[in-house]
C-alpha cells in the first residue's frame, strides 16, 4: 500500500483513500488507529501514532536474526583467542560489533549498508538513538581491525598474525561485549 505525506496539518491516509486533514485515520474516541509508515525514514520505519505521539516500532524477528549472529561471531572471537589466532579473534570481535549494530538498524527498518563501524554508529544516531561515548570509542577501536587483521599488505612487513597479541584480542572482545550490551539495552528500551 502506498501512503501519502502529511498534509493540512494532519496525517494523510493511504493513497487514493481521500482521507486528508487533521482527522485522517483518527477515531475521535480512540485516537490514531493502525500503523503508519514514517515518511521521514523513507517508508522503512513504522511508527504507532496515538494522539500525535509516535514510538519507534522494532521488528523483533529481523532484529533477532542479526543479533544471534553477533553472538556467534563473539563466541568465534573467544575460541580464536584460545587457539592463539589473535588477529582472527580481533576480526571476529569487529564482526560481532557490526552484526549487533546492523541488528538494531534492520530491526528499525533501516537498511544499513557498509562495514564501517563508526558510520554504522552514525546511522544509529540518525535513527534518533543516543550512542554513548564509551560505545563510540569501542566502535572506533573495533573498526581498526576490519582490514589489517586479515591482509598481509596492510602491514609494512610480516603477516597480520605477527602484529596481534593476546592483549589485542582481549581488548577487542571487551569492546564487542560493550557494543552488544548497548544494542541489547537499546532494544529493551524500544520494547524488544
Amino acid at each position: 500500500m502506498v501512503y501519502e505525506a502529511q498534509v493540512d496539518g494532519g496525517v494523510a491516509g493511504p493513497a487514493g483513500s481521500g482521507e486528508r486533514g487533521p482527522e485522517a485515520g483518527r477515531d475521535p474516541e480512540e485516537g490514531w488507529r493502525g500503523d503508519w509508515p514514517c515518511l521521514s525514514c523513507r517508508l522503512s520505519v513504522r511508527h504507532r501514532y496515538y494522539l500525535g505521539v509516535s514510538q519507534a516500532y522494532l521488528d523483533r524477528e529481523e532484529f533477532g536474526r542479526w543479533r544471534r549472529e553477533a553472538d556467534r561471531a563473539l563466541e568465534g572471537a573467544r575460541l580464536q583467542t584460545g587457539a592463539g589466532l589473535h588477529n582472527w579473534a580481533c576480526f571476529a570481535a569487529e564482526q560481532a560489533g557490526q552484526l549487533a549494530l546492523k541488528a538494531l538498524l534492520h530491526g528499525l527498518g533501516r537498511g544499513p549498508w557498509g562495514h564501517d563501524l563508526v558510520r554504522l554508529g552514525e546511522m544509529v544516531q540518525a535513527a534518533g538513538l543516543e550512542v554513548p561515548d564509551e560505545v563510540a570509542a569501542s566502535l572506533r577501536r573495533l573498526g581498526r581491525h576490519y582490514i589489517p587483521s586479515r591482509y598481509p599488505d596492510a602491514h609494512a612487513a610480516g603477516p597480520p598474525g605477527a602484529h596481534y597479541g593476546p592483549e589485542d584480542a582481549q581488548e577487542a572482545i571487551a569492546d564487542a561485549e560493550r557494543v552488544l550490551a548497548y544494542v541489547d539495552r537499546t532494544c529493551r528500551s524500544l520494547g524488544g
